[in-house]
């Protein structure tokens, strides 16, 4: 893997939370030893409860083949503490309407005129209700095993996430937050967040936490989409179900790769292994990312 430089991110929202993060490679092309092709940078939004670190492989990846990527750890995760408890409590609504617009900010106080939100699993849903919202603030979206959660795209497997979205539900209620590290489902995540979640599974309507309807705005967004999902990650992002989702940008030019461990290398993948030492992966996104995402007068 390419050296990378990296740069500390930090943030502070609206409401005054404060977010840290990291810029992987440099943005604009300015001298270094990565070449600038002048797409990006990449926004790589995490899966619920995740850490960025998590993410700094794959984000090396994307700057050795010349495009920056974004690390960030909403409020409560990793870095952006403190974390969730009884009492400190917030929604989807809140990373969406509160993180993403600093990070908004900071791109363009940086000069970052060609960025692709991009999100893993429920990172994918911010980074398409953001661009959604706001379609002049990304080139493109890149959905990385992003399913819908609505429980009738899960065919054989509709019985178990109704139940565990259900429970897990209750749980952030009868506790004020989701303890997730107790139950071996990641990290503490906030009980509204859970409740959102919840709601969707049971009624199919990708909504806020305030009952906003997102799906307007995704039928009419017009943008190239990447979504990608893998054979056997069949318990949190089952084909039928990113199907389901990328069919939600009907008015988007969408390329959806459902492919096998070995297509990148790896034995096994599951929801999380296409992060680390899954090299054909990135340099195949960077090639789709320089075709599709690139300012036209770089064509």
């Amino acid at each position: 893997m390419v050296e990378v430089p990296e740069q500390p991110i930090e943030l502070e929202t609206a409401d005054g939370e404060h977010l840290v993060g990291t810029l992987f490679g440099r943005l604009g092309g300015d001298g270094g030893e990565v070449p600038d092709v002048g797409v990006g940078p990449v926004v790589l939004l995490p899966a619920l409860g995740t850490p960025a670190r998590v993410y700094a492989e794959a984000a090396a990846e994307l700057a050795g083949c010349g495009i920056p990527a974004v690390t960030i750890d909403l409020r409560g995760t990793g870095r952006s503490k403190p974390p969730p408890a009884r009492g400190r409590d917030w929604g989807f609504d809140a990373h969406l309407r509160g993180d993403l617009p600093a990070l908004q900010a900071w791109l363009e106080h940086c000069g970052a005129t060609s960025p692709v939100w991009a999100g893993h699993s429920y990172g994918g849903h911010l980074a398409a209700a953001h661009l959604a919202q706001r379609p002049q603030s990304g080139r493109a979206l890149l959905l990385l095993a992003t399913s819908d959660i609505g429980f009738r795209h899960w065919g054989t497997g509709a019985a178990p996430i109704l139940a565990v979205t259900q429970f897990f539900a209750l749980v952030s209620v009868l506790c004020g937050y989701f303890p997730g590290r107790r139950l071996g489902f990641g990290r503490p995540a906030a009980r509204q967040v859970i409740l959102d979640w919840a709601r969707w599974a049971r009624s199919g309507r990708f909504r806020g936490s305030d009952g906003a309807d997102f799906q307007p705005s995704l039928a009419a967004l017009r943008k190239p989409v990447l979504s990608i999902s893998f054979a056997d990650d069949r318990r949190m992002a089952r084909r039928s179900a990113v199907d389901a989702f990328a069919a939600r940008l009907e008015g988007c030019e969408v390329e959806r790769w459902h492919l096998e461990p070995s297509e990148i290398g790896r034995e096994r993948v599951g929801h999380f292994g296409f992060l680390s030492a899954a090299r054909p992966l990135w340099e195949r996104v960077a090639d789709w990312l320089r075709a599709h995402a690139a300012p036209a007068e770089r064509g």
